[in-house]
């Protein structure tokens, strides 16, 4: 009873002091809402037809992949995203470089709510996408790891921000190509003795374009041991 009184009085001064913003428009909102009236209208969820590799929204009813997923032989099982990149990618700028990390919250909040899909999947961990330490702490907080901290929650999965963890400084991959991507994510990533013997696997990031980052990880993952990776982004491209 004392520590749920606590608990309140600890969420009351939060609020009262650092108050929720909207993820999508950066005004302060009520407390327990994911964003304002407004900018509900504004949002484009990824609906409808979408491949069925990486969950791209796809323009013809009758496909089954995008072109990208045609194309390359993913080492990831599959993935999804929640919204379409272009309708929230100024909120996701601030997310990342602007200093916004409580903006995880709400957008786990709306995963959660949203994509049914993610509750059925059985996996036995979340895994945040790592940054290269140095940048971490450069920028003061990786992405990934503050969604999948709070999608865990959302989701009552364990998560673990150390399993997987990126020994590469690498080049930003909005500069790249598909194949300079690739290039780029090769032996970047590492990961630590899988001594529970997780069987499957949950990836989360930021943003999905090409896959490059989901397969550098996947592959690393699956070589010891790991036999289903799944990815969730918050935002992806459309896909043809």
């Amino acid at each position: 009873m004392k520590n749920n009184v606590v608990r309140k009085v600890v969420s009351f001064l939060a609020a009262l002091f650092f108050p929720p913003r909207c993820p999508f428009c950066d005004r302060v909102i009520a407390l327990g809402s994911i964003s304002c009236k407004e900018c509900q209208k504004k949002i484009r969820y990824v609906r409808g037809s979408v491949c069925y590799q990486c969950g791209k929204s796809l323009s013809k009813d009758t496909a089954e992949y995008c072109r990208d997923c045609l194309r390359v032989k993913h080492h990831y099982d599959r993935g999804w995203a929640l919204y379409q990149y272009e309708s929230i990618k100024n909120s996701l700028y601030r997310f990342k470089y602007h200093d916004r990390p409580g903006y995880a919250a709400h957008y786990a909040k709306d995963m959660a709510r949203r994509m049914t899909i993610l509750h059925t999947l059985s996996v036995d961990c979340i895994l945040p996408v790592p940054m290269y330490a140095r940048k971490e702490r450069s920028r003061g907080y990786n992405q990934a790891k503050e969604l999948a901290k709070y999608l865990s929650k959302e989701l009552e999965i364990p998560w673990n921000p150390r399993l997987l963890r990126r020994v590469k400084k690498t080049k930003p991959m909005k500069e790249l190509g598909p194949s300079e991507r690739q290039l780029n994510l090769r032996n970047a990533f590492q990961i630590r003795s899988n001594d529970v013997k997780l069987k499957s696997i949950l990836l989360v990031d930021d943003i999905y374009t090409t896959g490059a980052t989901i397969d550098a990880c996947s592959l690393v993952l699956k070589t010891q041991g790991i036999e289903k990776v799944y990815f969730v982004a918050l935002a992806i491209g459309d896909g043809v």
